[in-house]
């Protein structure tokens, strides 16, 4: 109750004053591009929405309108409800008074997840007051997703590998702060326990919280991963533990629960393949004699791991070499059957995507990685995931792969990426569909 006072009294302090406009039928905002080297380039958009206004407080998120005109279940949630429905809470960056929600921190990687999750289907727009007001429709699954960042993505799309990519990726669209505040964490973890606390909310909600950081030891940041301990006991006669769903970038499989899932790293150099190329490997492979290279990396060799493989290098048909501008990573994939994919200073690394857009297949060095979103053995069918232990094997490993089994993990590696793995679009699509399969099973 102390925790929910204070909270109400930051918000409602706030006078209240909407987004500017400059044109009631034009709705303008910085967006950032990525131009395939690491590095954005910022340009204005305007989007016509005539007389038309987002029901989502946070009017700086893209409200598809085209997809509401679907929703035509929400006229009549007793009988039209789908199986699942997709919230957004209203504390943080999609509050009501929008002077105190424009200045919530927010990043660009947790931005472009956000703007795929209102625009799915089965979003409501009202469905966190709904649920605080008791109106819950049996037999519907409520994935409810945080109006705060618990992403901490730093290093997308600038790579800066330190705190400061906070700041320097923080989402400044339209206006926004996009300041890091002091206590951030801490004033996180507070936001998940008040949300937790809502003892109207349906027992069948999963608590959807994404973690984006890598490097302190391959589980969820203890001090988000705390809330769900902490619910059992600061909250009592309520099982949170099974509720919260961590979708996480770099969790060892044995620091997470078995609702948990993998976030797929975003792709920071991803490769950009013709719809000509596509449309061969998803029916000949009959080029694949163009890919010179048998396995590839290009990456830093701080990791013992990376170091043991560069022994490989013969600087023909396997090269592996520390990275450079003459040497882009992007364009030796681009050449390669196979591509090594070894953990470095985390257990992920954004590689591995990178080179599922290269539609050539990962050699994944990384023991006890939680894969994106599917299972290990969904993963076998598009990569060959070698314990670090057995490294010095490869050569023999990659040698007994026949032609037509190649054909068809490229194949697989190119269909997963582009359906589940390129954009926040088919992330949400594949945590909707895995939660689905978990809640069935």
């Amino acid at each position: 109750a102390f925790i929910l006072m204070q909270l109400w009294l930051i918000h409602r302090i706030q006078p209240s004053a909407p987004i500017v406009k400059t044109n009631p039928s034009l709705f303008k905002f910085r967006d950032f591009a990525h131009d395939g080297k690491g590095a954005t380039r910022t340009k204005t958009k305007e989007i016509n929405i005539k007389s038309l206004e987002s029901p989502l407080h946070d009017q700086t998120l893209p409200w598809d309108f085209e997809i509401s005109k679907d929703r035509v279940w929400l006229n009549n949630l007793s009988e039209n409800a789908p199986p699942v429905m997709l919230v957004l809470t209203e504390f943080g960056f999609n509050h009501p008074n929008q002077t105190y929600g424009a200045n919530v921190y927010r990043g660009i990687r947790y931005r472009e997840l956000m703007d795929v999750r209102q625009n799915h289907p089965w979003f409501n727009p009202h469905g966190w007051t709904d649920l605080l007001n008791g109106r819950i429709v049996p037999n519907v699954a409520y994935y409810i997703f945080l109006d705060h960042d618990t992403c901490m993505e730093k290093n997308y799309p600038n790579y800066m590998c330190s705190m400061e990519g906070l700041e320097k990726n923080s989402d400044r669209f339209n206006g926004r702060n996009g300041t890091m505040e002091r206590h951030w964490i801490h004033k996180v973890k507070q936001v998940v326990k008040l949300v937790l606390s809502q003892r109207s909310v349906a027992s069948s909600s999963r608590y959807i919280l994404f973690e984006c950081s890598g490097g302190w030891g391959g589980g969820p940041k203890s001090s988000f991963y705390n809330s769900r301990m902490e619910a059992e006991t600061t909250i009592p006669g309520q099982n949170h533990s099974s509720q919260i769903v961590w979708v996480t970038l770099s969790s060892n499989k044995t620091r997470v629960m078995s609702q948990d899932l993998g976030l797929p790293p975003p792709a920071l150099k991803p490769c950009s393949l013709s719809p000509a190329q596509k449309q061969e490997i998803r029916t000949t492979c009959n080029q694949e004699d163009k890919r010179t290279t048998i396995i590839s990396f290009a990456g830093n060799l701080r990791h013992p791991l990376r170091r043991k493989l560069a022994k490989f290098n013969n600087n023909d048909t396997i090269k592996i070499y520390k990275a450079s501008p003459e040497n882009p990573s992007e364009d030796l994939a681009l050449t390669s059957l196979f591509a090594a994919v070894p953990r470095g200073d985390n257990l992920f690394t954004y590689r591995f995507t990178e080179v599922l857009s290269c539609a050539a297949i990962p050699l994944l060095f990384s023991d006890g990685w939680l894969l994106p979103l599917f299972s290990d053995e969904e993963w076998a069918k598009a990569i060959i995931h070698i314990p670090q232990k057995d490294a010095k094997q490869t050569l023999d490993i990659v040698e007994k792969i026949s032609k037509q089994d190649r054909c068809l993990m490229r194949r697989q590696a190119l269909e997963l990426y582009e359906r589940y793995i390129k954009d926040g679009k088919g992330i949400v699509h594949g945590i909707v569909e895995q939660l689905q399969k978990k809640r069935e099973n």
